[in-house]
């Protein structure tokens, strides 16, 4: 039995368009936060996920249109659940609604607080489903519910039935509380650790603001705040500084091709003993910087190097995310004993070049150095990167690695490789 499985409901809205386009977005965002690999499944309907009640000991239930802003703290929280609580969801309870239920965009259920899982909408009589008077915001969001002694009419909407088994079954049920939402040490103070885009509201023209990137008028609050975040992450006011993904490890090459992150490309190249090296990049603070870089710095106190270059550009130096934080500090060990002491000689020996690019769109540019010994390496580009699956559909993306596979298989010795891809030609 897993420890958790992830299950993607798609979005209901009035646009395929729409519901594809949130499912492959939240997918993204949910591959990076599943760090150990555990099973993604997408379901046609909630009804479908009982199916999987005896394959885990939580069952984290995601709807497309889900927005996860910081995976390493949710995926953190997701493994300290205490053993009691068999529910967690955005709980509900207006002052018009005589019970309570929770909103389908995000929820976890405990596996062993239910037997069955009943989505469906009633009227019943039965033990009251208590509200807390502790509330999360706006005085319909209860922190907890408890089950009571007193037989009143209920009105089932969305979740009240797992709500009543859960209790029944002696566990209990939680809404997110302030730590889940709000992390201490979140990126942006002002946005919670995930959100919700809310497609079957203001549906086209949330379709319209996401097809074009652009706020429009009468769009709902949530669908405003992606769209704006979006274009803020497009801005690319951030350095990579340091890789937080370990580098391939590939013999006998001639020339790497890589994204300008960190030292991945120059880690790669070095334990390949490639002669070329071709960096690539969407951000032209990355590219500005390996320019900078391979001109100014002596092998010494990389830290103090990169703040004393950015300082003055309002930008910020990755990796930020929690998770990420933590793998880069576990990897760069290997990069800061073998690459640095050499630094000023290895640079000198290697033939560099910089390609500020977007691969989808200037992917010719990159496969014109494709040749013989030759590793492209596209990273988590086309995987989970959720930029790539908010600017490009997922037609885009499978077009562009079918033309890097064509490529690649034309020549000897020749390897494509990346997060999910592993084409060796």
């Amino acid at each position: 039995m897993y420890k958790a499985i992830f299950i993607l409901v798609p979005s209901c809205s009035s646009s395929t368009w729409l519901n594809d386009k949130m499912m492959q977005i939240t997918k993204s965002f949910i591959h990076i936060t599943n760090n150990k690999n555990y099973p993604v499944k997408v379901v046609d309907s909630y009804h479908d996920i009982e199916k999987f009640l005896n394959k885990a000991e939580l069952l984290v239930v995601v709807t497309a249109g889900s927005v996860i802003l910081e995976p390493g703290h949710i995926w953190n929280k997701l493994h300290s659940i205490p053993d009691d609580v068999g529910l967690l969801a955005n709980l509900l309870q207006h002052d018009y609604d005589i019970t309570p239920y929770f909103h389908e965009q995000f929820f976890i259920l405990r596996t062993a607080a239910f037997k069955n899982l009943d989505f469906s909408e009633s009227h019943s009589i039965g033990n009251l489903l208590q509200r807390s008077v502790e509330d999360m915001h706006g005085g319909w969001a209860p922190l907890y519910v408890t089950l009571e002694n007193i037989t009143v009419k209920k009105d089932n909407k969305f979740g009240t039935k797992l709500i009543e088994q859960c209790l029944e079954n002696n566990f209990s049920v939680r809404n997110w509380d302030t730590e889940w939402r709000y992390p201490p040490n979140r990126l942006r103070q002002n946005l919670p650790s995930r959100g919700f885009c809310y497609p079957t509201r203001s549906t086209s023209k949330f379709e319209s603001a996401l097809k074009n990137l652009k706020v429009e008028e009468g769009l709902d609050e949530a669908q405003e705040l992606f769209i704006t975040l979006a274009n803020e992450l497009l801005e690319f006011k951030v350095l990579n500084a340091w890789n937080f993904e370990m580098f391939p490890k590939f013999k006998n090459l001639e020339t790497v091709i890589s994204p300008a992150t960190g030292f991945l490309g120059e880690m790669t190249a070095l334990t390949s003993q490639s002669k070329n090296l071709i960096l690539y990049d969407t951000n032209p603070y990355n590219i500005e910087f390996k320019k900078h870089l391979y001109a100014n710095w002596d092998g010494n106190d990389y830290d103090k190097f990169v703040l004393d270059w950015s300082k003055d550009k309002s930008i910020s130096i990755e990796p930020l995310i929690e998770s990420d934080l933590e793998f880069s500090n576990l990897i760069k060990k290997e990069t800061i004993e073998q690459l640095f002491p050499i630094w000023i000689n290895w640079r000198k020996s290697i033939n560099l070049i910089l390609l500020k690019v977007d691969i989808l769109e200037d992917l010719d540019k990159i496969l014109e150095h494709v040749k013989d010994n030759t590793l492209l390496y596209t990273s988590t580009i086309f995987t989970i990167y959720p930029m790539t699956h908010i600017r490009y559909s997922e037609q885009d993306i499978l077009l562009t690695t079918e033309q890097i596979k064509n490529t690649v298989s034309k020549y000897n010795n020749c390897f494509w490789n990346g997060t999910g891809y592993n084409d060796n030609c």
